[in-house]
């Protein structure tokens, strides 16, 4: 995930591991690798390419501010390529949808650079401009909570699969407990869990508890009331 989030640059020995032939430092040149992975996925009879862009709000803590504009144009370049898809050609690429997750502060920074740049010219509102439908996610209710907790504690992350049952059970307390500290932020909550999970197995518990649960998060630097 680190070079995936450009957070480290591959060396040339994990660019081998990865089975990486060439790198490719033109974003024209990459685009047109896009659209022959399209074109290999259709006559591999699959229609549709999906690309997910979560926390797409940490791009702004990852780069300088004269390198988002970079980043956003690339954004929309990626919506608009299917345009640039040769005539011969658009019969025979499979259809790319693309989904923008970004949290509630993320969102208002960017329409606070979007105002900026309605005088000023820049990417972000042929990018917003292009946004057809807005999902506004709330956070969880209790009732989805337990099930998302029941769900990720059923993670056997040895096996890379899910088993039938939690691999602790955990009683109502413990649901009440991640409720109330997450506010039913999924993201949050599944943190959580694998941090309690994780020490949990460790310590062989027979049961999660909301004090066993307070007392992970006092020892691994969480907040916890």
């Amino acid at each position: 995930m680190p070079f995936v989030r450009g957070e480290i640059t591959a060396t040339q020995r994990q660019l081998k591991l990865l089975e990486v032939v060439r790198k490719i430092d033109n974003v024209d040149l990459a685009k047109e690798y896009l659209i022959g992975i399209l074109y290999f996925l259709k006559i591999s009879g699959f229609s549709t390419l999906v690309v997910a862009v979560d926390e797409f709000e940490y791009l702004f803590s990852l780069v300088s501010k004269s390198d988002q504009s970079i980043y956003l144009a690339l954004l929309r370049g990626l919506y608009d390529l299917p345009i640039q898809v040769p005539d011969k050609l658009k019969n025979r690429t499979a259809n790319m949808v693309l989904f923008i997750g970004i949290s509630e502060s993320g969102m208002q920074r960017l329409t606070e650079l979007e105002n900026i740049e309605k005088s000023t010219g820049g990417p972000i509102n042929p990018l917003m401009r292009r946004i057809t439908d807005k999902v506004l996610l709330n956070p969880l209710k209790k009732d989805y909570v337990r099930k998302l907790i029941e769900k990720r504690l059923s993670l056997n992350r040895v096996k890379g699969m899910y088993e039938k049952e939690p691999l602790i059970p955990f009683t109502e307390d413990y649901v009440d407990y991640i409720y109330k500290i997450t506010g039913g932020r999924p993201s949050d909550i599944i943190v959580r869990c694998d941090h309690v999970l994780d020490v949990g197995l460790e310590r062989r518990i027979s049961k999660l508890t909301a004090e066993f649960a307070k007392e992970v998060f006092k020892e691994r630097g969480f907040s916890y009331e």
